[in-house]
């Protein structure tokens, strides 16, 4: 990432203001994940349209657009479009997959902890039969709904275990949730919106209560134990990479980012606000460790051994607790991995 000082020569004079009697054009993005492409001359838009799929890599050339359009069940394809004709399709990349029934979406609204609307998307399983019930898999990762519009081939090989079509095409629900957060809570923060997101797509589909699975990695990971931790909607959980022990963490040091943890939590993803010395009940609260006894899932903890973004002793921690008190649940240790997985073999195994 090259940073740019604009204060700086050559920077200094540099002109930063649009010329509105020149055609412009605006990539629209909408709350409910739809996007779309408007154009303006003088100020007045004198075209537009939307689709329910995402739109990128807008390029002009004289009369002409083109764009990049996917969706999760839309393998990439390239469009040209111009005011006097219809869209054409340039080229349809994986065009096979068309032959596929590879699920649809809907959106869901709820309310986050602070009780605002929040938005979430829920993909449908394949063959999809409105007479049966289906299991359903959340995936959590603070404003995760976007991914409806990333287009990912099924495959084994994915970093973190989870492949949306491998889900939708085994018949699964998958919801992708956003979650808003309250300072100082992030653990309960979550647990708020999933759950409210999780109530609504039941209200809404043929989901069975009794099989729902919670994934998450990373900063997912911890969300979904703590969520584990608090919430009895699920059957079972996955938390990959994820920090257990929000004291311990906020003590420990990256070696990837050759820094202290503390900034993380305070201000950053953790959004505690404040110091652990000044918010330590808090710090506890939000910390799955310490409400391993109320645990009555089994879960699933993985994690490379060479993390050197979230320290491998984070999944251990609970793990332990776990063993003492008998939960149920089990600890996958990774060699020679960090905080993603690279290696092949360990990508299917994790997958599988």
């Amino acid at each position: 990432i090259a940073r740019l000082n604009l204060s700086n020569p050559p920077y200094r004079n540099l002109k930063r203001s649009i010329d509105m009697n020149k055609p412009l054009i605006i990539n629209l993005h909408k709350e409910d994940q739809s996007h779309g492409i408007a154009i303006l001359k003088k100020g007045k838009v004198i075209h537009s349209f939307s689709t329910d799929a995402g739109i990128s890599q807008i390029y002009s050339n004289k009369n002409k657009l083109y764009y990049r359009k996917e969706k999760y069940n839309e393998s990439p394809s390239i469009h040209e479009f111009t005011t006097d004709h219809p869209t054409r399709l340039i080229y349809q990349s994986n065009y096979k997959l068309n032959e596929y029934d590879l699920g649809f979406s809907k959106n869901i609204n709820y309310t986050s902890i602070n009780g605002n609307v929040m938005n979430g998307v829920l993909l449908y399983p394949s063959q999809y039969d409105s007479t049966k019930t289906y299991p359903m898999v959340l995936n959590v990762y603070e404003k995760i709904s976007k991914n409806v519009n990333d287009f990912v081939i099924p495959t084994l090989y994915s970093k973190d275990g989870f492949n949306i079509l491998n889900y939708i095409t085994k018949g699964y629900f998958v919801l992708l949730p956003d979650i808003e957060y309250e300072i100082g809570n992030p653990g309960y923060s979550a647990l708020a919106s999933v759950e409210n997101a999780v109530k609504k797509a039941v209200e809404q589909s043929t989901i069975d209560q009794k099989r729902i699975g919670l994934i998450g990695f990373s900063f997912g990971g911890y969300e979904s134990a703590f969520i584990a931790s608090q919430s009895s909607l699920f059957k079972t959980a996955i938390a990959g990479s994820g920090v257990t022990d929000l004291i311990s963490f906020y003590h420990d040091t990256s070696a990837m980012l050759l820094n202290d943890q503390m900034w993380r939590l305070e201000n950053f993803q953790f959004r505690m606000g404040n110091s652990f010395y000044n918010l330590k009940d808090n710090y506890y609260k939000n910390s799955p460790i310490y409400h391993v006894e109320n645990l009555k899932i089994p879960i699933l903890l993985w994690t490379g051994k060479h993390d050197t973004n979230v320290n491998a002793n984070q999944s251990s921690y609970l793990f332990m607790a776990m063993k003492r008190l008998g939960k149920e649940g089990e600890l996958l240790l990774f060699d020679d991995e960090q905080h993603s997985l690279n290696k092949k073999q360990n990508k299917v195994f994790l997958s599988n």
